[in-house]
């Protein structure tokens, strides 16, 4: 909004807006005026998804997990439920 305030200020309100060349080139002021308050107004998006780098010890961990469970499927033993 202060920026859309300070955009505003810069145009001369003494112009006779009776000359369609004066009214295009208002509308036009106007228009760029609130694009651009808009685009500093609005932050731009960052990817939400992001990779991450697995430790070993994390990989080794998950697969254990499945080897786990896989075991436990296969036998139906709840000691490799634990």
């Amino acid at each position: 909004r202060s920026k859309l305030d300070q955009q505003l200020m810069l145009w001369n309100n003494d112009t006779n807006l009776n000359v369609a060349l004066n009214i295009e080139e208002h509308s036009t002021f106007i228009t760029n005026s609130i694009m651009l308050a808009t685009q500093e107004a609005v932050p731009t998006s960052t990817p939400t998804s992001k990779s991450y780098a697995l430790s070993e010890a994390s990989k080794s961990l998950v697969t254990m997990k499945h080897q786990t469970y896989r075991r436990w499927k296969r036998t139906g033993d709840n000691i490799d439920k634990r």
